[in-house]
């Protein structure tokens, strides 16, 4: 491997100063995928040179880090145009660090060389949590047609089955989406998901908050027509559970099982009774999850499981109830 200069590598280091290198900076400046502006080419030059601004001693380490990491930068070298290529090399140059025991740290470079980056470690460790710092998810399978597309880099880093995901400030996600999809079809999580849906009619729950006079016969009613609305108006919803099928329910057995009494009583006294017996014979906290007081509710939650779905069909319904 050829280095630059101490002086014209990563901070600008002195070339008087003689250190043994752990860390490796790599230089990649592809830029083959982007879709707004171009410039990704120079990030590693432009990194480089600000970083020769940059102090080097660290208060709270009370010395001079690179003194005892030790860090010395690539050259510059060509990067190839087919970016299957590219993101080949990456991985060659990221391997060949590795097998020297010393750490790579990669500049980029648009966001498509992270999937070639990390291939060495998805061979050398078990299992890696990828940090992601961006606004953008990039969890699309394909972007104009390319697979290795910037706005699937991290995709195609789930595409390996011991890659797990953490992603901070994202702001925007596409609305095809589809959860399952950001991981490997054989991935435990995956699996885990799949299993929950054929189970329970969905791994994906949408927590409704109702305020107001809970006990009231009309508010009971009225939280019964929104979900039976949801369930009728919306393919995506597997089940619905709120407080108000609690209440038919005890009014449907205190009644031997009449099919008309499977409904909301229309006195008030009675609701308050049901819910004090259903109270006294169950758990303690049962009633956490849909009121939050048995003796003055003012609000109550209603449960609404979905099916496998993307985001857009998850939007559909957010969206459809606010217009109820």
């Amino acid at each position: 491997m050829k280095y630059l200069s101490n002086k014209n590598g990563f901070l600008g280091i002195d070339n008087k100063v003689n250190f043994k290198e752990k860390v490796v900076i790599v230089p990649f400046g592809l830029e083959k995928t982007v879709s707004y502006g171009g410039g990704t080419k120079n990030g590693p030059k432009e990194i480089i040179k600000a970083s020769h601004q940059v102090e080097l001693y660290d208060e709270e380490l009370n010395c001079e880090p690179y003194k005892k990491i030790g860090i010395k930068t690539l050259k510059p070298f060509k990067i190839d145009k087919n970016i299957k290529k590219a993101l080949s090399k990456m991985s060659k140059i990221n391997q060949e660090i590795i097998d020297k025991k010393l750490f790579p740290m990669t500049f980029g470079g648009e966001h498509s060389i992270t999937p070639g980056c990390i291939v060495p470690f998805t061979k050398k460790y078990k299992d890696i949590c990828l940090l992601h710092f961006d606004a953008h998810a990039d969890l699309r399978e394909s972007y104009n047609g390319e697979k290795f597309s910037h706005a699937s880099a991290i995709k195609r880093c789930l595409d390996y089955p011991n890659v797990s995901l953490i992603s901070f400030g994202i702001r925007n996600i596409t609305i095809d989406t589809v959860p399952d999809h950001f991981f490997p079809k054989d991935s435990k999580i995956r699996k885990a998901s799949q299993v929950i849906s054929q189970t329970f009619g969905g791994s994906t729950q949408l927590n409704i908050l109702v305020e107001g006079d809970i006990y009231d016969p009309l508010s009971l009613q009225h939280i019964d027509k929104l979900m039976n609305h949801i369930k009728e108006k919306n393919k995506a919803v597997s089940s619905t559970y709120s407080i108000a099928d609690v209440i038919k329910k005890m009014h449907y057995s205190f009644n031997n099982g009449n099919p008309d009494s499977l409904s909301i009583p229309s006195s008030r006294e009675l609701i308050e009774q049901y819910m004090f017996l259903y109270s006294i014979a169950s758990e303690d906290n049962d009633f956490d999850l849909i009121l939050n007081d048995t003796d003055d509710p003012s609000f109550t939650q209603c449960f609404v499981r979905i099916k496998k779905v993307s985001t857009a069909d998850l939007m559909a319904l957010v969206l459809s109830l606010i217009h109820i």
